[in-house]
């Protein structure tokens, strides 16, 4: 979803976040429970390191929401400082447990700010396109963005 500042995208995907958290959804014969989780790009961008990123995507904006779906992570060994390697445990964690994450990810246009001081690389973009791919988690973009620059 993309439009001008100031136009209702995040309003919108936060809406959109609300109304289908908790819904339950059949895949491949197996229901899940959608968990909706809100990734702020623009605060993300703040971090130059990568270990800082994939503390505030992992840790921050997803796993320390789990209490409010009553997951129960007893064994379940969450790393202090998180690394790319566990967005897919992390994600197929939740799978098993009977969970489809739908990750909302807002400001998107700064996307290119994370890679430009490669803080991320194109690995994360292809990592999210196989984690849809797999059923293992969906994604929706919000934002303003220069197609030339991206």
């Amino acid at each position: 979803m993309y439009g001008l500042t100031r136009t209702g995208k995040t309003s919108i995907l936060k809406y959109l976040g609300d109304e289908i958290d908790g819904a339950k959804i059949r895949l491949q014969g197996k229901e899940y429970v959608v968990c909706t989780f809100l990734w702020e790009l623009n605060e993300a961008a703040e971090y130059k390191k990568a270990s800082d990123f994939w503390e505030y995507v992992l840790s921050t904006q997803i796993f320390d929401h789990l209490e409010k779906y009553g997951i129960d992570t007893t064994g379940y060994n969450f790393p202090t400082q998180p690394r790319a390697k566990d967005f897919v445990l992390l994600l197929t964690f939740l799978h098993n447990k009977g969970y489809y994450p739908l990750i909302l990810v807002d400001e998107f246009s700064y996307i290119k700010t994370l890679m430009d001081d490669k803080v991320i690389n194109s690995a994360f973009l292809a990592a999210i396109r196989q984690h849809s791919l797999n059923g293992l988690a969906s994604f929706i973009f919000a934002g303003t963005y220069d197609i030339k620059d991206l």
